[in-house]
């Protein structure tokens, strides 16, 4: 064989053997992993929001549920540079599986520190917890005579306990707080009764699972205005439902702000451990009109959810 041919030959052979290899080697492993706590709509506006954030395209994004990660097959955890956990169940599971090679990036988690997800070099997110003495603000705009502030809470739960002490340090000091413990009544009809029969002007609800489940929401509504007391929600829905107003989070801004710190991981910055949640404002202008409150028109105006009679 001349010289001329044995280059090209040499060439294809080379060739020919990393095709091979590519052929052998699994494909490319997604660099961003999203992980659901579960198959919830909010779960997924949430993911879809990260997966579509300007600035991501150019790498590979895969979504699952958690139900679909087993012990016996967590390849695809282990092969992903950065994962993303929505959801608390998801973002606690991950970090028991991060390993040292790998980000962890969360959002829709609420009460991350007793999740252990904040301080920890590799973890990173937005919670749902929006920052209390905003809520303040917020019921000082609308009820400005307001000075006593009743709420629930479960002294026997660590995670409703720590939302009481965290209640107590960011209460102003022109407010009381007036809290009644669920493990000092038989029941959490009882509670709630004891609750509206102290002298207090509104309701402040906390998202504590230790404390509010449907019964006990539409309970304390229902009791609420039947006392003509005012109730500061935590969610849009829970306004819809009978609150005065109240904040919440939107799923997808969730995913947009854990977006920033995809990309932030991504390019090497590590500056912004936990972000605190933009928040969106709810009122119920036919709560008002049936308890004759007056709320300030820029808070209306700026509220994202107006409930009002159709």
């Amino acid at each position: 064989m001349t010289d001329h041919f044995k280059i090209p030959l040499v060439v294809w052979r080379v060739a020919a053997a990393v095709l091979n290899l590519a052929l052998a080697t699994p494909a490319c492993s997604e660099s961003v992993l999203v992980v659901l706590s579960g198959d919830a709509e909010p779960y997924r506006q949430a993911a879809a929001a990260v997966s579509q954030s300007p600035g991501l395209g150019s790498h590979r994004f895969a979504t699952v549920t958690l139900s679909e990660l087993t012990s016996d097959d967590t390849s695809r955890v282990r092969d992903a540079g950065v994962l993303v956990g929505v959801g608390s169940q998801a973002a606690n599971w991950l970090k028991q599986h991060l390993d040292q090679r790998q980000q962890l990036v969360f959002c829709m988690v609420a009460d991350a520190e007793g999740l252990g997800l904040d301080g920890h070099s590799r973890i990173r997110g937005v919670s749902t917890d929006v920052c209390l003495r905003e809520q303040f603000k917020l019921i000082r705009e609308a009820m400005p005579t307001a000075h006593r502030a009743g709420m629930l809470y479960h002294s026997r739960n660590a995670r409703s306990l720590r939302l009481y002490q965290k209640a107590r340090a960011a209460t102003p000091e022109d407010i009381d707080l007036v809290a009644v413990d669920l493990a000092e009544h038989k029941t959490a009809g009882r509670a709630v009764e004891s609750l509206l029969a102290g002298e207090i002007d509104l309701v402040w609800t906390l998202p504590d699972a230790a404390v509010y489940d449907a019964a006990t929401t539409r309970m304390l509504l229902l009791y609420a205005i039947r006392n003509a007391k005012p109730v500061f929600g935590f969610s849009p829905a829970f306004v819809r439902a009978g609150a005065l107003l109240g904040v919440g989070v939107e799923p997808a801004d969730q995913g947009r702000q854990a977006a920033e710190l995809v990309r932030d991981v991504l390019a090497g910055k590590q500056e912004k451990p936990v972000l605190e949640p933009r928040y969106v404002t709810a009122v119920n202008l036919i709560v008002a009109e049936k308890l004759s409150i007056d709320l300030p028109r820029p808070l209306i105006e700026r509220a994202a959810h107006v409930f009002r009679a159709q």
